[in-house]
């Protein structure tokens, strides 16, 4: 997926540039105004040619669990990295004992899955026990927009690695709906294990890290040929609205993805409008009242604030994949959107129709008006639970102790940015403001 370019953030009352992450593709692809990318040199030969092998990206069959599954089963890494989620404590200690004590569990129960539908039931369990030690809750809205039947391309704003997707499918395996293929970038795999786990449970391969506009259209082109396909077979489809994380919470649509995904359908549309009659594009919207990965968002832009530039730690995408699995996330909510229709000029304004409907869906929490007031809005103040108001401090109050006061500034921009969105997308709609909507959770 290609990388939106650098925009600016506030940081303790003055604006800095965040750059994108891979420049040069960033550059040569996403700066296109047209409905689709343009070709490369060189590239048109080959899309018209068919390129049509997408085993390097694929989620994996039935066929091919019991393979995998035994290779996990069997891997070290994957001992040690449940001990340290099982048996934290023991494993910072004797982390060798930990991991002797985890695997003969793991394979007794890792050799029971022998189909796709066997990982997403062991999700399922994984995300009700979260549910209760990790939430205040997990709500749902919106489902009755969906048609039975009816395969669906689902764009949200991304704030978690793992979660957003997963708690997407949760919520429609809950309302009987089959559940998504999913979208990850290939910095998630590259470690062997992690990617026989997310491919085990219906994701797919999307490259981030080709560096050429020629390399970059290849990979695009598979990936929206992949996508394309599987939602003629009736495989609905979820994939983040841009690449990596919002760090600042400030979620806006990458046109370049909105390019990508088109590209497979060149042949047959003419317009967007047409695209989007044959494509079921969902806005979804995932709300968390804290973000447990909050404080090493802030440090990343702290960092690229004085340097220009951030270099991630080594494993530092599964510190954060831990994180926000095992950390304490306060209410939780997901809503699915009006699916997306009409005539728009271009992938630009596509977008933005997107990022209003995202942030139209929000659901705003007390931490969300406390946080835009810290920054300097006008904010309405409402009526709050005392105890809600105190876990959440209290929660807050840990990142607090462990960054310096920039950092911390950050970390309440995080929150404000959600604020400042819904409000602006409320206002856009004529709406009521999204004081009142915060009113609402707030008594939940």
């Amino acid at each position: 997926m290609p990388v939106r370019r650098g925009r600016s953030v506030s940081v303790a009352g003055r604006m800095i540039m965040t750059p994108p992450e891979n420049q040069a593709t960033s550059t040569s692809l996403a700066s296109a105004d047209s409905m689709v990318l343009r070709l490369p040199a060189g590239c048109a030969a080959w899309y018209a040619a068919g390129m049509n092998d997408y085993d390097a990206i694929r989620n994996y069959t039935d066929e091919e669990v019991p393979a995998v599954i035994e290779r996990l089963a069997s891997n070290p890494d994957v001992h040690g990295a449940l001990a340290a989620v099982q048996l934290p404590r023991l494993h910072r200690l004797w982390p060798r004992l930990a991991a002797f004590l985890v695997r003969s569990r793991v394979k007794s129960e890792l050799v029971q899955i022998r189909t796709v539908a066997d990982v997403q039931k062991r999700v399922a369990d994984l995300l009700n026990h979260l549910e209760r030690e990790t939430m205040a809750g997990f709500t749902v809205s919106g489902m009755e927009n969906l048609q039975p039947g009816v395969s669906h391309l689902f764009i949200s704003n991304h704030r978690d690695i793992v979660l957003d997707s997963a708690l997407l499918n949760w919520a429609l395996h809950r309302a009987g709906h089959a559940t998504s293929r999913t979208a990850v970038g290939d910095n998630l795999v590259s470690t062997p294990w992690v990617g026989d786990l997310m491919r085990l449970n219906k994701s797919f391969v999307v490259s981030r890290s080709v560096m050429s506009p020629k390399a970059a259209f290849k990979s695009f082109s598979i990936t929206s040929g992949f996508i394309r396909q599987s939602l003629l077979d009736g495989h609905s489809v979820w994939i983040a609205q841009r690449q990596g994380r919002a760090k600042d919470a400030d979620d806006r649509t990458d046109p370049a993805v909105l390019k990508m995904l088109t590209i497979a359908f060149r042949s047959e549309i003419g317009s967007l409008g047409e695209w989007l009659q044959k494509v079921s594009l969902v806005p979804v919207s995932i709300s968390y009242e804290l973000d447990p990965c909050d404080g090493m968002k802030a440090h990343e832009l702290a960092v690229i604030a004085e340097t220009g530039s951030y270099q991630k730690a080594k494993n530092e995408d599964l510190i954060s994949i831990g994180r926000g699995i095992t950390g304490y996330k306060g209410r939780v909510h997901l809503n699915v959107g009006e699916r997306l229709q009409g005539e728009f000029a271009d992938v630009e304004a596509l977008g933005k129709a997107l990022d209003h409907a995202v942030h139209a869906g929000m659901r705003l929490y007390p931490v969300n008006l406390d946080a835009a007031s810290r920054c300097g809005y006008e904010v309405e103040p409402v009526p709050v639970i005392p105890a809600r108001i105190a876990e959440v401090d209290a929660a807050l109050l840990v990142r607090f102790n462990r960054c310096p006061d920039t950092e911390k500034d950050l970390i309440w921009q995080q929150y404000a940015n959600i604020w400042r969105n819904a409000r602006d997308a409320q206002t856009m709609s004529g709406g009521s403001s999204s004081a009142a909507s915060c009113s609402r959770s707030s008594r939940m």
